[in-house]
């Protein structure tokens, strides 16, 4: 399944349980997640690895200067 049809499915299963607040603020931060995978070329989610998460998170704290 391609990253962003995963990702928008994903939120889309929170409608029911979860605030719409919350909701938005999935999509809101998952949104440079996918910027992330486009960027790299991971197309499906079958593509990313543990480590590949774990780069993003490495270049997110680095780009809030954390």
């Amino acid at each position: 399944m391609k990253v962003e049809e995963s990702i928008n499915k994903f939120v889309e299963s929170r409608l029911n349980g979860d605030s719409k607040q919350a909701v938005c603020n999935y999509s809101y931060r998952l949104g440079p997640f996918i910027e992330f995978c486009e960027k790299r070329g991971f197309e499906n989610m079958r593509d990313i690895t543990a480590r590949q998460v774990k780069q993003y998170k490495k270049e997110l704290v680095s780009d809030t200067g954390n």
